[in-house]
């Protein structure tokens, strides 16, 4: 109010005191203007240091209304100011949403959107965003091993102690997404584990091998959970390309091509 804004000019408030009417204030002192002698009208009609313009988030400055950059904002219109503002920036992406929801209209009914908050609606999408290491757990199966061997127990501690983004990136090794399913019924293909045997050497320096197309990966039967935390996250760390990702040519000489022809 006007009444708080003059008890703000006798108190000698700073710019870094208080929000409405701060920069007048300041403005004022730096004049010499004594405004807890001004009139109603005075006060009403006093810049506050802004104008009709505001910033995207791309930096662009915009003018919330014709001719804005010359429209100072006082004390009397500074709620339009605001009200202008807001809407600029709660509205500057709306082409973008926009595009968004026409394509989400071409897979989910727009009328269906309404039961769902935003965060409902990335899990439903998306996925959880966190592995969830038992349901990947009762969705695997074994091949030359089984889920009481000592090395698949190792497995599966060590993909708990993992962090979140060390889960999404084993995932992105043995599968290509970053996501499961939210439910075993929605798992089209399951995680398999299948024994990789070193008959050379030490075991605990091999390297799993995965194979993204059958959601598969071919584990070393390690010793200790040490030895099956740093080889895997050696592997899913090192190892971020899909198959061919590349491009067979960066695989193959022009030799090896010629005997495909």
């Amino acid at each position: 109010t006007l009444d708080d804004l003059r008890a703000g000019a006798g108190a000698g408030m700073g710019d870094e005191d208080s929000e409405d009417g701060t920069a007048a204030v300041a403005a004022a002192a730096q004049e010499g203007v004594d405004m807890a002698t001004m009139t109603d009208e005075e006060l009403q009609s006093m810049p506050l240091g802004e104008y009709f313009v505001t910033t995207l988030s791309d930096g662009t400055e915009v003018e919330l209304k014709p001719n804005g950059k010359a429209i100072p904002v006082t004390f009397a219109n500074r709620n339009e100011w605001v009200d202008l503002v807001v809407q600029t920036r709660l509205y500057e992406s709306k082409r973008q949403a926009d595009a968004i929801r026409r394509g989400l209209s071409a897979v989910v009914p727009l009328k269906l959107l309404p039961l769902l908050n935003w965060r409902e609606l990335e899990v439903h999408v998306c996925g959880r965003p966190v592995l969830d290491v038992q349901l990947l757990k009762a969705n695997t199966t074994y091949g030359g091993c089984n889920a009481k061997d000592e090395h698949i127990q190792f497995f599966w501690q060590a993909l708990t102690n993992f962090t979140p983004e060390e889960r999404a990136m084993y995932l992105r090794f043995v599968w290509g997404r970053s996501r499961l399913p939210l439910t075993s019924k929605e798992f089209k293909r399951k995680h398999r584990i299948d024994l990789l045997r070193i008959n050379t050497g030490d075991v605990n320096k091999a390297l799993p091998l995965a194979h993204t197309c059958f959601f598969s990966i071919e584990l070393p039967a390690y010793t200790t959970l040490e030895a099956m935390e740093d080889r895997l996250r050696y592997a899913f760390t090192n190892c971020t390309a899909i198959d061919t990702d590349g491009g067979p040519r960066e695989i193959w000489s022009d030799d090896e091509d010629e005997e495909f022809e």
